[in-house]
């Protein structure tokens, strides 16, 4: 009732919507979720969870038939019998989506896109008296993508650069996906790491001997946790590798979460607006080309001429990477230019992240290992309540 009452309000107030979407498999079961942004008046975004939903796959049409089917439901809750006129002017009211770039995905979006422009000129009021320039700017729809999924797909890109440059030093046949830094910063999460097996002696050992020779330094897990952990361990494998017995390999990489995704995760979380993105992307796309700041830093860390051909080798790959997902914000982009007000505005309620949704499945799969016969209804009672503070 909570989240029908907040969305009803806020489609009777003629405010727009982001949708957010995303699906996960937890323990052999498929799952879709959603959620819907909301302007705040002070800036920024609030965002109502629902519709957590087991289903048989995941295609963007049961996707779409889910969505309809959770927004029937919501309007059944708290607007009468009209259930189909909810779906319909939440649809309508819905200026731009939120989500990852999965394929199944694009193809969720261009159905929410059809699927809006077709209602949209039976229940706006004289819509036929509009213009063809207001009927166009009210059809106008916007998909944005998460920022810390550009994060986690950078490590891939990362990992290949390195084991390229294996190749080339040490002439023999790497994994393009497994250089051995990576193999050093999985093992050193195992060995010494937050959630490390007590069947490893040396963990316990560390753990006792860190609190006397290491300041403020942990080593996180490295599963149960998804974007930036690889870039994370490295850099803090890099800044206590002489007290790791020298455990990591002289190779780039170990800069990356100071210089790139660790600023770039802060930035994407704390985007009062999406269309800010242009004055990052701008500044991150210049920063990894080679800012004369830039290079400073990485000759002060750099222990050799190999770990510093290697970091330029992997400069050269971000920006080729981040000029392709950042293009709609760049010279020459579809937000690049100057964009209208009535743009800024219906896009106010998009957020720069997909971390709610993402957050949404992390409290799933808890009650997954905490309660594994809960049944999904239950599981959506829980998350709507915890997610969308019904009880504040």
């Amino acid at each position: 009732m909570h989240v029908s009452e907040r969305l009803g309000d806020a489609i009777d107030a003629g405010e727009y919507i982001c949708l957010l979407s995303d699906e996960t498999n937890k323990k052999g079961n498929k799952y879709q979720l959603f959620g819907a942004g909301l302007a705040k008046g002070d800036g920024g975004q609030d965002v109502m969870v629902f519709g957590l939903t087991q289903v048989a796959d995941k295609t963007a049409k049961t996707a779409f038939d889910v969505l309809r089917e959770r927004l029937d439901s919501l309007g059944g809750l708290g607007r009468g019998s009209e259930i189909d006129q909810f779906t319909d002017r939440f649809l309508a009211a819905t200026t731009c989506t939120m989500s990852d770039r999965a394929s199944t995905q694009l193809k969720f979006n261009a159905m929410i896109a059809d699927y809006r422009a077709s209602v949209l000129p039976k229940i706006t009021a004289g819509w036929d008296k509009m213009t063809s320039e207001e009927q166009e700017r009210t059809l106008e729809f916007h998909e944005f993508y998460c920022q810390l999924h550009t994060i986690a797909n950078l490590t891939n890109v990362v990992l290949e650069i390195l084991a390229e440059h294996e190749r080339i030093v040490t002439g023999k046949e790497v994994p393009d996906l497994s250089p051995t830094v990576f193999a050093v910063v999985k093992e050193v999460a195992r060995l010494f790491g937050d959630r490390s097996a007590g069947m490893h002696g040396c963990a316990l050992e560390f753990k006792a001997w860190s609190k006397q020779n290491l300041s403020d330094c942990s080593f996180p897990s490295f599963l149960g946790h998804r974007f930036n952990v690889v870039f994370l361990l490295a850099a803090r494998i890099f800044s206590q590798k002489q007290k790791l017995v020298q455990i990591i390999d002289e190779c780039g990489g170990s800069m990356i979460d100071q210089l790139v995704t660790g600023p770039l995760w802060r930035v994407a979380e704390n985007l009062k607006h999406v269309l800010e993105t242009r004055s990052h992307a701008s500044l991150l796309l210049s920063w990894v080309a080679g800012t004369e700041e830039m290079l400073g830093k990485l000759l002060s860390v750099a222990t050799s001429e190999s770990s510093l051909e290697a970091t330029v080798l992997l400069m050269e790959a971000m920006e080729r990477y981040f000029k392709c997902l950042f293009v709609d914000f760049i010279d020459g982009g579809k937000y690049s230019g100057e964009v209208s007000e009535d743009t800024v505005e219906r896009t106010q309620c998009a957020l720069g992240h997909n971390r709610h949704i993402e957050s949404a499945f992390g409290f799933v799969d808890r009650l997954h290992t905490h309660s594994p016969n809960m049944i999904v209804p239950r599981r959506l009672a829980k998350l709507m309540i915890s997610k969308n503070h019904t009880t504040r």
